[in-house]
């Protein structure tokens, strides 16, 4: 989410907007910018996929869409 540009103005085109990020100081940044009277909530924690590819050609599919391979089996994918 970084400094919630995108948030605060989604927010302020009318939209409910939940800012989601791992990064206290990023948070903080976002809810003193947006603090003029633009509601967003703001969300601390992370967030990852995972799956198991059933061979190798779910693999490379998983693979063109930014998953990463595990370092302990290949066909165990995670996207983060």
């Amino acid at each position: 989410m970084g400094q919630g540009r995108n948030a605060i103005h989604m927010a302020r085109k009318g939209w409910k907007v939940t800012g989601f990020d791992v990064s206290r100081v990023g948070l903080r940044k976002a809810a003193e910018q947006a603090a003029a009277a633009h509601e967003v909530a703001w969300v601390m924690g992370s967030r990852a996929v995972l799956t198991h590819a059933s061979d190798e050609a779910a693999k490379e599919l998983y693979q063109r869409y930014q998953f990463d391979p595990s370092p302990l089996n290949e066909f165990h994918l995670g996207l983060s």
